[in-house]
């Protein structure tokens, strides 16, 4: 089975990014319950969907210029989502070693006031993310 793979979607982050990059090693595993959100220098990351039996899908693959985990940046926690016993829970997985630059809630706030066409670019990247995970859903 192939998989999408998303690579440089989100290029103009990279120049507005405010810490170095930190080395995360293989099988490091980003849950979405920060607000933060990653930007992935070098690297390849997979998000994956955790059913409530265990099991786990890959459903696509970042590389290099990808943001990632941007949900929680726009939620104001779990409030703004409807939950149900037995969820399917989402994460991404460092499937090999990456250098990943962190953007803080406040840090997109900021830039994104700054400089709108980084908001304009996330709102791109997540709509192709939201229809990936639609046709997903039906296939």
């Amino acid at each position: 089975m192939s998989f999408t793979e998303l690579l440089r979607q989100n290029e103009c982050w990279r120049s507005v990014a405010l810490t170095k990059p930190r080395l995360f090693r293989k099988g490091h595993k980003f849950y979405d319950n920060l607000p933060e959100m990653y930007f992935l220098v070098s690297g390849r990351v997979r998000l994956m969907a955790l059913a409530p039996d265990g099991s786990e899908k890959s459903l696509w693959y970042l590389g290099d210029g990808s943001c990632f985990n941007e949900t929680p940046m726009f939620m104001d926690g779990d409030k703004n989502i409807p939950s149900g016993q037995g969820e399917v829970r989402f994460f991404h997985d460092c499937s090999e070693d990456c250098y990943i630059c962190t953007f803080t809630r406040d840090d997109v706030h900021r830039l994104g006031m700054q400089h709108p066409e980084l908001l304009y670019n996330l709102c791109k990247s997540y709509s192709v993310k939201v229809t990936l995970l639609s046709k997903n859903a039906v296939s």
